[in-house]
């Protein structure tokens, strides 16, 4: 290790990260890890388009049952991938969060994963159980040569140039939220409203080429924008986003009254029992 010319940060942080390897190193040669495709495939990091995930450990699924941390889930998911070893949630979509617990419970267990579902036939309404087969749901990758992330406006023509927000990033836009709620006592009812408009301020980069002095100057600007244009904006955005990522949705015959129902599989506690 040539730790030559760098400096005291740097050399500790070489340290740590030849440490993380070592231990994962260890971990792929003592335990059964897989290698995952990451949905985003590089949209949020270039540098990174797939992780090695290994199964649960006690230790890991603890968070399953500690509710102090709100984002329980993501750092079940964080505490499982062995490698890139300094991966961040900076790195990773929402989507592939969700794909990554999906195979998670897959590799974890060979129990089969069931949803309790409810007829949609309102004569029916009778509730069942559906498997859901998570080694046959499809997968749809981010086909980064055909992801726009300049969008113009239609009524104002304004050239918004804006990013996909990464999970951490979302979870930082979460945090100015919710400190913009306190200082300035929102009312329940207008919360949503003020998450949402700071998100959509938070992805944006340049409008025509310009960039904004500070965050509440993007907020004026999208508050002065028509309807219309802040819809499309959105639509774009949303339109993105649904192109990639882990097909949830569930096909099932109603075994009373035989009618079709298509649900979305989801993540619940009883998603995780693993026995």
């Amino acid at each position: 290790m040539n730790l030559e010319g760098k400096t005291k940060e740097e050399i500790i942080e070489t340290l740590q990260t030849t440490k993380k390897q070592e231990r994962a190193d260890e971990i792929k040669a003592t335990q059964a890890t897989t290698r995952v495709k990451l949905p985003s495939n590089g949209l949020i990091n270039p540098s990174i388009t797939e992780v090695t995930l290994k199964r649960m450990t006690t230790m890991q699924s603890k968070t399953l049952f500690t509710n102090n941390d709100p984002n329980f889930l993501t750092t079940l998911v964080m505490s499982c991938i062995v490698e890139p070893v300094n991966i961040k949630t900076t790195d990773l979509h929402p989507n592939d969060i969700v794909y990554l617990l999906f195979i998670l419970r897959y590799i974890s267990s060979p129990k089969e994963v069931v949803q309790r579902t409810i007829c949609m036939n309102r004569n029916c309404r009778h509730e069942y159980n559906v498997p859901i087969k998570i080694q046959d749901m499809s997968v749809n990758y981010a086909e980064l040569e055909n992801i726009n992330t300049v969008c113009t406006l239609p009524d104002s023509g304004d050239v918004i140039q804006f990013k996909i927000l990464s999970e951490g990033e979302l979870n930082e836009c979460d945090k100015i939220s919710d400190r913009k709620i306190r200082q300035n006592n929102i009312e329940y009812s207008e919360q949503d409203w003020t998450r949402a408009i700071n998100k959509v301020a938070y992805m944006i980069q340049l409008v025509n080429d310009k960039d904004f002095k500070t965050f509440d100057e993007k907020l004026k600007y999208l508050e002065n924008l028509s309807a219309y244009d802040f819809e499309y904006f959105n639509n774009e955005y949303s339109n993105i986003i649904n192109s990639f990522g882990i097909e949830r949705e569930i096909i099932s015959s109603c075994p009373r009254c035989g009618y079709t129902n298509e649900v979305e599989a989801y993540i619940s506690p009883e998603f995780f029992r693993l026995v």
